[in-house]
């Protein structure tokens, strides 16, 4: 039926942008500002971003068949009204503010902001599982990872010393135990490098008017982010093309100097 093909084409898309690489550092299109500046092609900075959806008007006990990862009854005899209904996307809190919703995980590249890999996930799944899932297998090069205190966990750091990644991941003091003036300094060059991911959700905030999904289901969410995430690069890419050319002096095809 078109609807089942509609729906197989929307998960085929979704594989196939989940599964997209960006271009090499070596590619000759990204613009080198300084020919003495290091590149870090191991070095990945990582974050995430809700993306609200339509909020459900569910009763408790239908919320808590849902999170428990199953349908309620009384919706699988209606299923119109289970077409509106998305089971996938979940409540969370941040400062202070409810969202409803699915999260954007991503994964940019420390000197392009490049976003190199990214996952879609319910929002109220934590961002430190995600993390491992994202780092290569064999790093090389000077491997890096930049990140907020929310990965600082000890296994976490461990693991990645184990994978022969350098972490550079923030830390927070606390009443009882405040940073010392060294940690603090430290930290300040640590979000210097991390705060650069942060410009990738400010980018899309600024340039893609639509910042609510309309869509439901987890398979939905995945390619309308992902198309997101790809725009973003496009544009990204655009961006530093613009800035070599306006570097080096040359025209543009505008007549802009």
């Amino acid at each position: 039926s078109p609807t089942l093909t509609a729906r197989a084409g929307l998960v085929a898309l979704a594989e196939l942008i989940r599964h997209l690489r960006l271009p090499s550092m070596n590619d000759r299109r990204l613009p080198r500002r300084d020919s003495n500046r290091a590149i870090h092609p191991a070095s990945f900075s990582k974050a995430s971003f809700i993306v609200e959806v339509p909020r459900q008007r569910n009763s408790r006990e239908h919320n808590a068949t849902v999170k428990s990862g199953e349908v309620p009854k009384e919706w699988k005899g209606q299923p119109n009204k289970l077409r509106q209904k998305d089971t996938d996307a979940r409540w969370t809190k941040k400062r202070g503010q409810s969202y409803y919703g699915y999260k954007n995980h991503v994964s940019a590249d420390r000197d392009t902001k490049f976003i190199d890999r990214y996952e879609v996930t319910a929002s109220s799944r934590h961002d430190s599982p995600i993390f491992g899932e994202f780092l290569p297998d064999s790093p090389a090069g000077d491997a890096q990872v930049w990140a907020d205190s929310a990965y600082r966990a000890q296994d976490g750091v461990e693991e990645f010393r184990k994978r022969d990644f350098k972490p550079r991941i923030n830390d927070k003091g606390t009443r009882s135990k405040e940073l010392t003036e060294r940690q603090a300094d430290l930290m300040r060059a640590y979000s210097k490098v991390r705060s650069r991911v942060e410009h990738v959700f400010g980018a899309m905030r600024m340039e893609m008017p639509e910042h609510r999904m309309r869509c439901i289901g987890r398979k939905r969410a995945r390619a309308w982010i992902g198309l997101r995430n790809l725009w973003y690069n496009i544009w990204r890419l655009k961006s530093l093309e613009a800035s070599s050319v306006a570097a080096s002096g040359q025209l543009c095809p505008d007549g802009w100097v």
